[in-house]
């Protein structure tokens, strides 16, 4: 029967650490800890230092303490597991021999660091002859963990420092990557390619078969605090994510960096209700996020190159502000779309200080913008009056023109994306055998 490599891995961590002692021929001999490693690892039918460990002591209540774990698993794509030391209850060989159970009782895991080589998709489950593989706790306590994986185009770096939690009437069954469970999660820093947040704080994470949720989570992000709730589906066949973010008195502009990685000609306060999509219909790096944002305060900053006579037909205008440092913006509202490399707006309506209306639609792309605002009738006296004008604010983002067109000469607007929920979720599937290790 051919052997899974979860399975090898805890028949030698059961050989080694259930026991101490390894089975020779001639009776039972205790030995150096490296040599038990090595014995247990050809046991398992593990590549030799697959597994380094420090020591291994009793303490005084009968638990276990291990020092200096390092796991190199064989598989060329599968994460280095170190930790500094753990504390458990001593599992039974003979239960897990039997049944395939791990029975770890409380756990504290000190320092643990996994080391991702990529972040391709997870492969195709293999169901294991007879019973699978499971790993039992009352109790998991985290202290100080870290995960990293590299860019891996066209993804970017991921990190998370300083991870802390503690989880309940946990079982875990690696070779289904299926769990259960649930308990209190915060992490110091998370940074998913170009997001960057901290303090994030979750208080209700609950993980039930291939799925995994959680609510009223806590973040930092920049100077604005927010709220997450979200769900994860699918974590044995390639995850499909959705997210809810809340934020409130967020910068528009570094919003509109972390999407397109460009200095942003718009800056702001906002209050934003986003989903994130990822996973799913979508291709793999292209998650997207959408939802509706409520502008406060904001300003355009205008290029240099803008002519003197066409700022000061702007400044005419009844329905723009203008100073020296560009258009300033009033209350708006409206949907957002933005991916990697780009932001979408879609029908943002604006009124302006000088109680005109007008709408707005547009998107940043790689470094450039294509804006365009349509006016109403321009009212009371003067040059305006019962002028519809349009206006193309477009060029590079850090030197953006503007071009005053007529209505009918601007673009259409383009609906922001929209993946409507129940459709975007796959739908539940059986797992299926897989050959691959």
């Amino acid at each position: 029967m051919k052997l899974s490599r979860w399975f090898k891995l805890l028949l030698a961590f059961s050989v080694l650490i259930g026991t101490g002692v390894v089975l020779v021929i001639g009776g039972l001999v205790t030995m150096p800890l490296k040599m038990q490693i090595a014995l247990a690892e050809v046991v398992a039918g593990l590549p030799l230092k697959t597994i380094e460990v420090d020591s291994i002591v009793v303490n005084d209540d009968g638990r276990l303490r291990v020092e200096g774990v390092v796991i190199r698993p064989p598989r060329p794509r599968a994460p280095t597991v170190s930790i500094a030391w753990a504390e458990f209850d001593p599992p039974s060989p003979e239960r897990f021999l039997q049944t395939r159970e791990l029975l770890l009782g409380s756990v504290h895991v000190n320092a643990i660091r996994i080391e991702a080589k990529n972040q391709q998709p997870p492969p195709p489950v293999a169901v294991p002859e007879g019973l699978p593989l499971t790993i039992i706790a009352d109790r998991i306590e985290i202290v100080d963990g870290k995960y990293t994986a590299p860019a891996d185009d066209p993804l970017g770096a991921v990190s998370v420092i300083g991870l802390n939690g503690t989880l309940q009437d946990m079982r875990w069954q690696p070779q289904l990557r299926r769990y259960e469970g649930g308990g209190v999660l915060s992490a110091e820093q998370v940074i998913l390619g170009a997001i960057e947040v901290s303090d994030l704080t979750i208080p209700a994470l609950m993980l039930e078969g291939d799925q995994l949720s959680f609510t009223e989570a806590t973040v930092r992000y920049g100077d604005s605090e927010g709220t997450l709730n979200g769900k994860v589906v699918g974590l044995a066949r390639g995850p499909v994510t959705q997210m809810d973010l809340s934020l409130s008195e967020a910068r528009l502009e570094d919003l509109i960096q972390t999407a397109t990685g460009e200095q942003s000609p718009l800056e702001g306060r906002l209050d934003v209700e986003l989903r994130l999509l990822a996973g799913g219909p979508l291709e793999r790096g292209h998650a997207q996020w959408q939802g509706d944002i409520r502008l406060r305060r904001g300003l355009l900053r205008l290029g240099e190159d803008v002519h003197w006579s066409r700022r000061a037909m702007l400044n005419m205008a009844p329905w723009v502000d203008l100073d020296d440092d560009g258009v300033r913006l009033h209350r708006m509202q409206g949907r957002v779309c933005f991916g990697r490399g780009w932001v979408q707006l879609d029908s943002l309506r604006y009124k302006s200080q000088k109680d005109r209306e007008l709408l707005a639609w547009g998107r940043l792309d790689k470094g450039t913008m294509d804006f365009s605002v349509r006016t109403p009738p321009g009212r009371g006296r003067g040059l305006f009056k019962g002028v519809k004008l349009g206006l193309l604010v477009e060029g590079s983002t850090r030197k953006p023109g503007v071009k005053v067109v007529k209505p009918e000469d601007l673009s259409t607007p383009r609906p922001a994306c929209a993946f409507p929920v129940e459709d975007f979720f796959p739908p539940a599937e059986a797992v299926t055998a897989s050959t691959e290790e």
